[in-house]
This record gives structure tokens, C-alpha cells and sequence, in this order.
């Protein structure tokens, strides 16, 4: 990662973490991007550009490009389901203990606020069309356009599932055990 890239994802940290705490103080219908942009020190615009939206203030999730990467080393070496798998397990398997916290943060006011929730929907859409692109390119034939469709949604609903098991387990849980669980269980109505 270069470094212009490492500065920018160090400034979109620190805006969402301030973003996050006025929103967890405040509620997120009564703090503006104006407001985020005070506390955090960047203008407005600079937040737009890097967010587009203040529900993705909540939403923009470092471990994506972990996802990223981890879908690159998987795919086409495992079964496209094993691969979606140990692609979640890279990324999430390897949070601190801070990003832990942040994703326990984000997580409740993703649960808590209708409008972040919602928002996500979109986000989870996009993210669907991503991976069956990816499965499609690797696996072609064998996958197909349904095969690959159908494992990205069930494959983001098991992440999703992990996630929520995690948040209800509470701190002590470990995450990645808990996206692994709701593999195994997907695994074996699969079977």
C-alpha cells in the first residue's frame, strides 16, 4: 500500500471514529456532516469525497480490502463457498482488539439506526455483484451465473449471520469463530 493510500485510509479512520462518537453521544439524526467536519478537523467535502454519505460514515469498513486480498489468494484454489470462507476469516481473523471494538461500535449503530441499516442493503447489493463478477471470471463454467449469484448471497448472509452472533455473544466472543460457526451451519444444510 502506498503511502498516499495509507494517509488517506488514517484520515477516513479518525473521521469515522469521531463520526462514531458524536453519533453514539448525539444520535445519528441529530449530528450533521458539518458538525463531524468541526470535530474531526476536515471540511465537509473532504468527508463527501471519501464517504459520499454520513450512513456510510458507519459503513466503510477497513477490512474490506482485506476481503480483497483474500478473495485474490482463494479463489480458484478451493470451492467458491470455501473461498468466500477463508477470504471473511483473513480479513476479520485479524483485527486488533481496537478494530474489534470499532467493529462492535459500528455494528450496534448499524442494528440501532433504520437509515444505516437500510444503507447497507445497497452496500450488500454492490458487494454481491462484486463477488459473482469474481466467482464467474475464476470459476466459469463450473460456477455459472445462478452458481455464482447464489454463493455470493448465501456467503454474505453466513458473514452476516457471524456478525450478529458476535454482537450478541458480547465482548468475550471471538469473531472470527463466530463467521466460522455460521459457515459450518451453512455448510451442513448444504450437505
Amino acid at each position: 500500500m502506498s503511502l498516499r493510500e495509507r494517509k488517506k485510509r488514517l484520515a477516513m479512520r479518525s473521521v469515522q471514529r469521531v463520526a462514531l462518537d458524536l453519533f453514539e453521544e448525539h444520535g445519528f439524526d441529530e449530528v450533521s456532516v458539518e458538525e463531524i467536519s468541526e470535530a474531526a478537523d476536515a471540511s465537509p467535502s473532504t468527508i463527501y469525497r471519501h464517504f459520499g454519505t454520513k450512513e456510510r460514515l458507519v459503513l466503510w469498513d477497513e477490512s474490506d480490502a482485506g476481503i480483497e486480498k483474500g478473495l485474490r489468494k482463494h479463489l480458484g484454489r478451493v470451492p467458491p463457498l470455501e473461498a468466500l470462507r477463508k477470504a471473511f476469516l483473513d480479513a476479520y481473523g485479524a483485527l486488533t482488539e481496537d478494530e474489534l471494538a470499532l467493529q462492535r461500535r459500528r455494528g450496534a449503530l448499524i442494528d440501532g439506526t433504520p437509515q444505516v441499516y437500510a444503507a447497507m442493503a445497497g452496500e450488500f447489493a454492490r458487494a454481491r455483484v462484486e463477488i459473482q463478477g469474481a466467482l464467474r471470471e475464476v470459476y466459469g463454467k463450473k460456477c455459472g451465473d445462478r452458481g455464482a449469484e447464489m454463493t455470493a448471497r448465501v456467503g454474505l448472509q453466513a458473514l452476516v449471520a457471524g456478525f450478529e452472533a458476535w454482537q450478541r455473544e458480547g465482548p468475550k466472543a471471538s469473531l472470527a469463530k463466530c463467521i466460522g460457526q455460521a459457515f459450518d451451519a451453512l455448510e451442513s444444510i448444504l450437505r
